[in-house]
């Protein structure tokens, strides 16, 4: 099993805390009930039990606990969703402080190291942070370049194997670069693939968004080069969960 531990110059762990404490912030001022665009029919309230169930099921997983991969959690109703939120964000951050980053713990896709949630979750939590910003027309999440680029390492190092694996995507007939032009960093999709057909180039924000399907390429930024068909076709397939 590949080894995907954290980059020595993020620090996740206190990158975590704060991207819950921002949403959890939000959550106080925020209507339950209000769309969250970018998350399809969801509401506030929908992406808020979300990614609390997310953080209680990778606490679990980072424990060695869980039976399987998006295993479901009965329903949950808070009332009190801000504080709702803050528990289960709590019980995830102090799981993961009280776990060496070396400590077995189940990954996608087999075992691995306690790292992986801390990484995992920061762009889990970075993500959604940044839909439920959106819908509350507030300022976005300030992540550096470093950090985006982080989650586009991840996009295509971990979420879209995955997602091919368990045949959710198709693998890309051609291949495409990638590169975050303000974190002088390229990939390739697939990431074992030569000869990229195109390139996909600009802020790693923006790039991270548009794998994300939180953009679109047409309205973007962004700059392609190349095959733009192979770019669509890799677009066209569901890269992330």
């Amino acid at each position: 099993m590949r080894d995907f531990s954290s980059r020595p110059d993020i620090d996740h762990l206190a990158l975590l805390a704060a991207l819950q404490r921002e949403f959890h912030a939000h959550l106080l001022v925020a209507d339950p009930d209000a769309p969250v665009p970018s998350c399809g029919r969801w509401t506030v309230r929908d992406l808020t039990v979300h990614l609390s169930d997310v953080h209680l099921w990778a606490a679990d997983m980072a424990q060695g606990l869980a039976s399987a991969p998006d295993e479901e959690r009965p329903a949950e109703h808070p009332e009190d969703l801000a504080a709702h939120y803050r528990s289960c964000a709590a019980h995830l951050h102090e799981t993961l402080t009280q776990l060496s980053p070396d400590a077995p713990a189940r990954i996608f896709g087999g075992d691995g190291t306690a790292s992986f949630w801390r990484r995992r979750q920061v762009h889990e939590t970075l993500i959604h942070l940044h839909d439920l910003a959106e819908s509350l027309d507030a300022e976005p999440p300030e992540a550096g370049a470093e950090v985006w680029a982080d989650g586009i390492d991840e996009i295509i190092t971990v979420m879209h194997p995955r997602q091919v694996r368990r045949g959710r995507a198709e693998p890309p007939s051609s291949s495409v670069r990638v590169t975050a032009t303000d974190a002088a960093t390229s990939w390739v999709m697939p990431e074992d693939a030569e000869d990229p057909a195109a390139e996909i180039r600009g802020r790693a924000q923006d790039v991270a968004l548009l794998l994300w399907g939180r953009r679109d390429l047409a309205t973007s930024s962004l700059e392609v080069r190349g095959d733009r068909a192979a770019v669509q076709q890799l677009l066209d397939q569901p890269i992330t969960p």
